[in-house]
């Protein structure tokens, strides 16, 4: 994103300011998706590690497992909604400076 505004104020002028909204709107799906993919990678190798052989354990897994990844996404929307009001609160503090 910072390459394709370089690239339209040098079209249009100087006077544009850098959008990080856009910038957070563009990162928050990635974020969210990697710890939601990151999880389900982990459940998949925790199956195949300690349930598949163990008929304990078998019974009592797939609530075990739809818990952690209702936790595990909640987590990731809120990790990815902090660091992008973070992200946010500091491209407003400071602005970026105008290209050269």
């Amino acid at each position: 994103m910072p390459f394709v505004w370089w690239l339209a104020l040098r079209r249009r002028g100087r006077d544009l300011r850098y959008p990080h909204l856009i910038d957070i709107c563009v990162a928050l799906p990635f974020t969210i998706g990697f710890g939601a993919v990151t999880h389900v990678v982990w459940e998949v190798l925790e199956y195949l590690a300690f349930i598949r052989n163990n008929p304990n354990e078998l019974a009592g897994a797939y609530t075990d497992t739809i818990g952690d990844l209702v936790m595990s996404l909640s987590g990731s929307i809120t990790g990815s909604v902090l660091v992008g009001t973070v992200l946010f609160g500091v491209g407003r503090l400071r602005p970026s400076p105008p290209p050269r």
